[in-house]
């Protein structure tokens, strides 16, 4: 997900041992002036997605923010997440809904600070 964008992509195939950056690499090159021949996706004006420029961040259950390193793969990512502490009875690990895992993507700098401050206002009001 783009939040600062209210976009999404759907990644059909993400083998468990791929890393994320590998997976930010072939969607958004370091070169990403290059891509689908010279074009930048059309809702990135501001031409901040290249891998380079990106972190990624993951919600759990109970409702934590899992930043995600960009040489984890899914395989880590699902486990470290699943090992959180539980709170009472109720354990932690990533959200899954209908069938699917969602990622949001930033750029660095301000998308991300601003996004993950409104995150944290919106849970604590929750």
């Amino acid at each position: 997900m783009y939040p600062e964008h209210a976009t999404s992509d759907l990644i059909a195939r993400f083998h468990e041992d791929t890393t994320f950056y590998d997976q930010l690499e072939v969607m958004f090159p370091a070169d990403a002036g290059a891509q689908q021949g010279g074009q930048w996706a059309d809702w990135d004006r501001a031409h901040e997605y290249h891998c380079d420029n990106l972190v990624v961040y993951a919600e759990t259950h109970l409702k934590k923010l899992l930043k995600i390193g960009r040489n984890l793969t899914l395989r880590d990512v699902i486990a470290k997440a699943a090992a959180l502490p539980p709170v009472g009875e109720q354990k932690d690990g990533l959200v899954m809904s209908d069938g699917l895992l969602s990622f949001v993507v930033l750029p660095k700098g301000n998308a991300e600070q601003n996004w993950v401050e409104k995150y944290k206002q919106s849970r604590g009001s929750a």
